[in-house]
């Protein structure tokens, strides 16, 4: 019986419970984040940028914004502006109508319709852009030219044909003939009408089927990824390597913490935990980024750019982690990190667009490090823009993670001997 005395102890029971709630918390806090995919791609923002000023543009443009599945869609707006805000990620998509896009219907050449697109996204994203050009030119070459969008444009034209039948009439020499008799002019008046509206029928329907001979996508990407989904993947896996290596350190140091505090004090035990936090967040940076080198292909600016930002993201970790440790007493805290951890897999932004996650997400996505950590290395693996910002975002979290740690030391830990969890690390 002495053999199987090891499973009187509660702590073993316990670390089958830790198991079994992990894989309980993966199901929980992962799938939800997907219940709204691919519908709640329809929040990302998207422009159409309309450079023809010609009604037959203005025609194309509605009929086409009409048919595109977003909720959200800038119309006035320049194409530098629309192209920087690509760069931020604030729009997911440009469409471009290009200034001679009538003149080259007129014609019955070949029209083109420009797309903007930054692979610089979540995977999602990249692969649903794709089908959005496709879509896109798909509206433009078929619900632009079915019967409805030929009476569309037999609208705008017919007013433009009648005037000027009319004004050729008014000057020939029948006209003349026909003062004065006005069940002639009546006749004349009922003919010209049925000729303006042949013509008119005639001209919509040569302009819709240019359309439908001819509508070619041009697309323009940025911050263009290698062919490879590696290197996709390469800031979600950097980030989530550093996140859960920094989490677990953190919630040892504090449980070493609440032991070693009896013998040195507590607030040299803090010291010690800052020191090796900090030392920490300069040298993991080192090897996981190398590593990251090793196995993709990365340039001289891309290494250093992304090895010193991720400094900073790992400090950020550790203070948020620490501090959250410190609140819940070490170790007690998994039960909050694990699930924190697991919702950034989501909310990092690398695999769901930021635009497409729910409320509740979305929160998480600007309170905790993973968002800011991911996609400000994805910035310096790949572009992107809104670096400062998110370097910004680190920082904060770093210095209200450090204020949190320091209050807890100083308002509680206050127990002269080690009791529970602290007998272990004391």
């Amino acid at each position: 019986m002495t053999k199987l005395a090891l499973l009187k102890r509660p702590l073993v029971w316990l670390f089958s419970a830790l198991a079994i709630v992990i894989a309980i918390f993966f199901s929980t806090f992962l799938l939800p984040a997907f219940h709204d995919l691919p519908t709640s791609t329809n929040k990302i923002p998207v422009a159409v940028i309309n450079q023809d000023t010609s009604t037959t543009g203005k025609t194309v443009t509605k009929q086409l914004t009409d048919n595109l599945p977003f909720k959200h869609i800038h119309q006035n707006v320049s194409l530098k502006t629309a192209q920087q805000q690509l760069n931020n990620r604030q729009l997911g998509l440009v469409i471009r109508i290009p200034s001679n896009f009538t003149t080259q219907v007129m014609a019955g050449k070949e029209t083109h319709v420009h797309y903007y697109v930054s692979d610089a996204n979540g995977m999602v994203q990249n692969n649903m852009n794709k089908a959005l050009i496709s879509n896109a030119t798909n509206s433009i070459a078929n619900h632009v030219t079915t019967n409805k969008a030929a009476g569309m444009f037999a609208k705008v034209l017919g007013p433009q044909i009648a005037q000027q039948a009319q004004a050729k009439f008014a000057s020939s020499p029948q006209a003349a003939q026909l003062q004065g008799n006005p069940a002639a002019q009546a006749a004349a008046k009922q003919q010209l009408t049925a000729q303006v509206q042949q013509t008119t029928e005639t001209a919509a329907k040569q302009m819709s089927a240019a359309l439908a001979k001819g509508v070619t996508p041009i697309t323009h990407v940025s911050n263009k990824l290698p062919a490879r989904l590696s290197h996709q993947m390469a800031p979600m896996t950097l980030g989530l390597g550093t996140y859960l290596g920094t989490m677990i350190m953190s919630v040892m140091l504090v449980a070493y913490f609440m032991g070693q505090r009896f013998e040195s004090g507590k607030w040299a035990a803090l010291l010690a935990t800052q020191v090796v936090g900090f030392v920490t967040a300069v040298i993991l940076p080192c090897f996981s980024v190398t590593t990251l080198r090793l196995i993709i292909h990365l340039s001289g600016a891309a290494f250093w750019g992304t090895l010193t930002y991720n400094m900073l993201f790992t400090l950020a970790i550790f203070e948020f982690v620490t501090a959250i440790a410190f609140l819940l007493g070490g170790l007690p805290s998994m039960l909050i990190q694990l699930p924190l951890f697991i919702m950034q897999v989501v909310t990092g932004g690398i695999i769901v667009p930021h635009d497409s996650l729910n409320g509740f997400y979305h929160f998480i996505a600007n309170c905790t490090p993973m968002y800011a950590g991911m996609t400000g290395s994805q910035n310096y693996l790949f572009g992107g823009g809104q670096t400062g910002m998110l370097s910004g975002q680190l920082w904060l979290i770093t210095l209200v993670g450090l204020t949190v740690t320091v209050c807890c030391v100083a308002i509680g830990y206050r127990s002269a001997e080690p009791k529970g969890l602290a007998k272990m690390f004391s």
